[in-house]
């Protein structure tokens, strides 16, 4: 049976924090995924633009399929598993695949905070860690090549509530 502490009163947690059974907490999961899709369509050309370009041909592609499945557990963990169809580098028969995120996290773990456990972004540029469906321009800034974007590995996260602990 897994427990969580939870604070009540004064909102600090102590030895007079009441211990209460959160196993009654199922997993959850939530189901989405993504598709963009470009494409170019070229107006009447005339006769020096055909010369220069050649004869330009309407165009449209596959940018970005992703199918994800994320979620919560027991109060204390997460998960998600991210999976990306390329058109691009395989055929559209044949599709290549590649997983993009697949972690678990555990919060609240004594030290260290948040643990997490898989592949998943750094947190290193907040151009990196923001979303495809959220960036304002078709595609990231160049400096962010430098990003190093997603690794397989393990992280620990803490805050601090403290406020000596901002600057500002």
């Amino acid at each position: 049976v897994l427990e969580a502490a939870v604070a009540y009163g004064d909102g600090k947690m102590g030895g007079d924090s009441e211990w209460v059974d959160t196993h009654a907490q199922k997993w959850s999961a939530k189901w989405g995924g993504r598709i963009m899709f470009d494409y170019v369509n070229f107006g009447q050309q005339n006769g020096d633009s055909t010369i220069v370009a050649g004869d330009a041909q309407d165009y449209g592609e596959f940018r970005r399929i992703r199918l994800f499945t994320s979620g919560k557990g027991y109060g204390v963990f997460e998960y998600k598993f991210q999976v990306d169809f390329e058109p691009e580098i395989g055929n559209i028969d044949d599709p290549a695949v590649s997983i993009k995120d697949m972690y678990v996290a555990m919060k609240d773990v004594p030290v260290f905070g948040k643990v997490k456990l898989g592949n998943y972004k750094e947190p290193f540029s907040l151009e990196e860690l923001t979303s495809s469906k959220y960036i304002t321009f078709m595609e990231r800034s160049l400096p962010n090549i430098y990003a190093p974007a997603r690794q397989v590995g393990i992280s620990a996260t803490r805050h601090s509530d403290c406020p000596k602990w901002w600057i500002g």
